[in-house]
């Protein structure tokens, strides 16, 4: 078994991380939209890297292999933003434990893996602890950074990593995963292959009942004749937490990157207004005024929409 045969429709970031199996780098950053496959990725990186069988990890039967599965290999160490907090951010405390972790050596298998997901959301005192720890590799020791974006990650980090990207997925394969590995009806397949608008993991998500199959809204077509009504949508935007802010301007990311898809290419119009939301969701990340956030950017949208639709 290689990570191909499990990371469905992420070919290149299969091709990657199969190679970069058996001779590994310090740090590796998974980067793409949400529900796109990183942390199903990242947990298949971790596989091949502890599988006790070297010809073609990982095995997925083995003792290390279920225990990655499971959730409790000794070796596997994750952090994230507290859910519980109002913001959600790396703080420095997690970063100062990673590094104390990394000086120590594995206890079942060659490597040890630090992994920190929304690697995004790092404060900016915990991004540059974490600088110094790269600046100081442990040869067991392999970091692991998942992030749906490299705004906010400061560029002295991502010259570390190996940069392994997820894409949206066309719609096509999407529907044909979902027939031939998940059991899906021709009919099903299609209709959560366009309500994913190229989000794989949330496909195949709905395609096992794991959340409902419904689209997340704000659609670009839903605008009037294309047009995006500023003053209208900040109403409406600013009524959400900014955790949801963030979210809606990752769904705008993703019917963006899903016209990309589709259109082999997105004109200059999509791309600044891929960079607008990039921008606006790292501001909302580091605790900028929503309201200011929302107003700049939405204003500049305003700009820009019109093309995107077209």
């Amino acid at each position: 078994m290689s990570i191909a045969t499990h990371l469905y429709g992420q070919s290149l970031a299969a091709r990657l991380l199969d190679a970069a199996a058996g001779r590994p780098v310090q740090a590796y950053l998974l980067v793409g939209p949400a529900r796109t496959g990183k942390r199903l990725a990242a947990q298949l990186f971790v596989q091949a890297l502890c599988c006790s069988f070297r010809d073609d990890p990982p095995c997925g039967a083995c003792e290390s292999c279920r225990a990655v599965a499971g959730g409790y290999f000794p070796d596997w160490h994750l952090w994230e933003p507290d859910p519980t907090k109002k913001k959600r951010t790396i703080k420095i405390e997690q970063i100062r434990h990673i590094q104390r972790l990394s000086a120590q050596h594995p206890l079942a298998a060659p490597y040890q893996v630090l992994q920190v997901n929304e690697a995004q959301a790092m404060e900016l005192e915990a991004a540059q602890c974490f600088l110094k720890t790269l600046e100081e590799p442990a040869p067991h020791t392999i970091h692991l950074l998942v992030a749906t974006s490299t705004v906010g990650i400061l560029p002295t980090i991502l010259s570390r990593c190996q940069l392994v990207p997820l894409h949206l997925v066309p719609a096509a394969t999407i529907a044909g995963e979902l027939q031939t590995h998940f059991g899906s009806g021709r009919e099903q397949a299609q209709d959560l292959a366009v309500k994913a608008q190229g989000r794989i993991g949330w496909a195949i998500a709905s395609a096992r009942n794991e959340e409902p199959a419904a689209s997340t809204g704000d659609n670009v077509a839903d605008w009037p004749e294309g047009r995006l009504d500023a003053t209208r949508l900040a109403e409406k935007w600013l009524q959400r937490s900014p955790e949801e802010l963030v979210a809606s301007l990752q769904h705008f990311q993703r019917l963006l990157y899903a016209k990309g898809v589709q259109n082999e290419g997105l004109s200059w119009a999509g791309l600044e207004a891929l960079q607008l939301c990039e921008g606006a969701i790292a501001d909302l990340q580091h605790f900028v005024s929503p309201k200011l956030t929302l107003e700049v950017t939405l204003a500049r949208l305003a700009k820009v929409a019109a093309e995107v639709k077209q």
